[in-house]
């Protein structure tokens, strides 16, 4: 059994701990029981990143107009490389 990985295929990662937050918003009444999980965009910035070895960072929210972010927990991530597999064929 041969196995072979191509460069092209083999992309740096990063795992990104929590997996979720729990976001706690204020609006107008109809604009927020109508908002759907869809509708926050939550992330983490990594532009400004040269080393992520032990790296945490804030967790930022983007909602709509007329939503109010009160609350997001946890505040930060833990971000941590993720080893890429080899990119030269196993040998038997």
């Amino acid at each position: 059994f041969e196995f072979e990985m191509f460069d092209e295929l083999v992309k740096r990662g990063f795992r990104v701990e929590p997996s979720g937050v729990d976001v706690t918003v204020s609006g107008p009444l109809a604009k927020v029981q109508a908002l759907t999980p869809l509708q926050l965009e939550v992330f983490i910035s990594l532009t400004d990143v040269s080393d992520t070895v032990g790296l945490t960072k804030k967790i930022l929210v983007h909602l709509p107009a007329d939503i109010a972010l009160l609350k997001v927990s946890p505040t930060e991530a833990v971000i941590t490389p993720v080893i890429p597999l080899s990119t030269k064929p196993l040998q038997p």
